[in-house]
């Protein structure tokens, strides 16, 4: 089992895990996003873009050290 750790080194993830859920998530919100955004407002949009790449960046920190 390949495990990593963040740059606190507090925690241990497994990286295919991380990868297939965080990374999966992350994928698929994208994806059903692009498909709403032209039906949501401005203020929403701008919300929901943060939101997801919230979701990108912990998915990339979550992986940082695993090469």
């Amino acid at each position: 089992m390949a495990l990593t750790s963040t740059h606190t080194h507090t925690t241990f993830f497994n990286v295919k895990q991380v990868d297939e859920l965080v990374g999966g998530a992350y994928k698929a919100l994208a994806e059903d996003w692009e498909r709403r955004r032209m039906h949501i407002s401005k203020e929403c949009q701008m919300a929901g873009d943060a939101r997801l790449e919230l979701l990108r960046h912990t998915w990339t920190l979550l992986l940082e050290d695993a090469d």
